[in-house]
């Protein structure tokens, strides 16, 4: 049974200069199905099938160094469907922020060895029903 799990990102800025950058919420949703990173666009990303919940990311004053400044989102409800339907797990974070400057700017899993610890985490516990 799963507990429960969350996502970290890792924040190393954001859009705009400083003092412009605004607060953004940005959604956890579970997406409708599978896509190739290399082909993904706008045109063809699967939809969201259902809205987990979100974050509130703050912009960041100054240069944080890296790993960047961690932000964690609950994927426990997501994990725990992906896992009782045997499918893998497919997220999607996703800001409707009307600001100019409200992008938000996240460490990859692309990122070199030398910051494996800004690399995205999905941690999930696992347990037995009481």
């Amino acid at each position: 049974m799963i507990l429960s799990a969350t996502l970290t990102l890792h924040q190393f800025g954001n859009a705009g200069a400083p003092g412009q950058a605004q607060p953004s919420w940005i959604q956890g949703l579970i997406a409708d199905g599978d896509w190739e990173e290399e082909a993904i666009t706008g045109n063809n990303a699967p939809l969201a099938r259902e809205n987990i919940g979100g974050a509130w990311v703050d912009p960041l004053a100054d240069w944080p160094g890296w790993p960047g400044v961690p932000r964690v989102w609950d994927v426990s409800y997501a994990v725990a469907q992906a896992y009782a339907r045997g499918e893998p797990l497919r997220l999607i974070l996703y800001s409707a922020d009307g600001a100019y400057h409200s992008g938000k700017y996240f460490v990859s899993s692309d990122t070199e060895d030398w910051n494996t610890e800004g690399r995205p985490l999905l941690e999930v516990w696992w347990g037995k029903p009481r």
